[in-house]
């Protein structure tokens, strides 16, 4: 997290890192880095690669997880990335979270409360 309350001097106050993305190399074929991230009301959802979707608080200085969700492994259509999740787009509108995978195609979840686990639907 960068404060940008004075842009001429940013300075970094806090780092959020999932478990796997603490090793490298990572011990399967994933790709554990964040990707693409949109905020609001104080949250943060990202496409987290192979990590899937992250929740993050935003409202204090270390970013702290309230939910997640991750794909399951799928094989890759083409047959050039390995059988993993690859969320590495996301959106937000109307109660929903939207991801894309790419092995796996389009997923709309249900973040009911902003902060809980999202939930895939059905």
């Amino acid at each position: 997290m960068i404060d940008l309350s004075d842009p001429a001097a940013p300075r970094q106050v806090g780092v959020y890192r999932t478990p796997r993305s603490r090793q490298f190399p990572p011990r399967d074929l994933g790709v554990y880095s964040a990707h693409r991230a949109v905020a609001g009301e104080g949250l943060a959802y990202v496409a987290w690669n192979s990590d899937g979707l992250r929740v993050l608080d935003l409202t204090g200085n270390v970013p702290r997880e309230v939910g997640f969700f991750v794909p399951p492994d799928h094989p890759d259509p083409a047959g050039a990335l390995p059988a993993k999740a690859y969320v590495v787009g996301v959106a937000r509108a109307a109660g929903y979270v939207v991801i894309t995978d790419i092995n796996s195609g389009l997923y709309v979840l249900d973040a009911p409360g902003g902060a809980r686990a999202p939930r895939r639907r059905r």
